[in-house]
């Protein structure tokens, strides 16, 4: 079984049979750093220097992402969490494609101390669309603390590859 995201909803579907075909695989990478001081999803809360764009052969066409970033919390019990930002013309705009309030990646500092790590995250998603569509990594606080993400001394990377059977 695999486990895809309409964006809304999360579903388990048979892994599919036949030749796999990847059709093409665009990536950027990039070094800025972002500070986050909010605890919501949405358009401040961005790596807009790190975006991939890509148009899929259809709309029922697989898009595999997947992104590596550095994030750092600063004081105890803040968290900060990752996900992937979508948006097409046709498409709604989405800071949350996982849906989950978490994210795909989450780091909260133990108590008494800031916390450093590389977080990778991953996610298979479905076109939806014919038109070009934009894809970065998005972030928000547990608070409005302000906690960081990327780091100008790590390279972060994005990476998307459309597959077809």
């Amino acid at each position: 079984q695999v486990l895809t995201s309409t964006g809304t909803v999360w579903q388990s579907e048979a892994v599919p049979t036949g030749d796999l075909k990847v059709i093409q695989i665009v990536y950027d990478t990039d070094s800025v750093q972002y500070a986050c001081a909010t605890d919501e999803w949405g358009e401040t809360d961005k790596m807009t220097t790190l975006e991939v764009q890509i148009t899929a052969a259809g709309s029922s066409s697989r898009i595999l992402l997947m992104g590596q970033v550095g994030i750092s919390t600063q004081g105890s019990g803040n968290a900060i969490a990752l996900d992937f930002y979508k948006d097409a013309d046709d498409l709604a705009e989405t800071y949350n494609l996982s849906g989950k309030n978490s994210g795909f990646g989450f780091l909260e500092s133990a108590s008494g101390g800031s916390l450093q790590q590389q977080q990778n995250i991953f996610m298979v998603d479905t076109a939806n669309t014919e038109e070009e569509i934009t894809y970065s990594i998005s972030f928000r606080g547990s608070d409005t603390s302000t906690m960081y993400v990327a780091s100008i001394n790590n390279l972060s990377t994005l990476i998307a590859v459309e597959v077809v059977l």
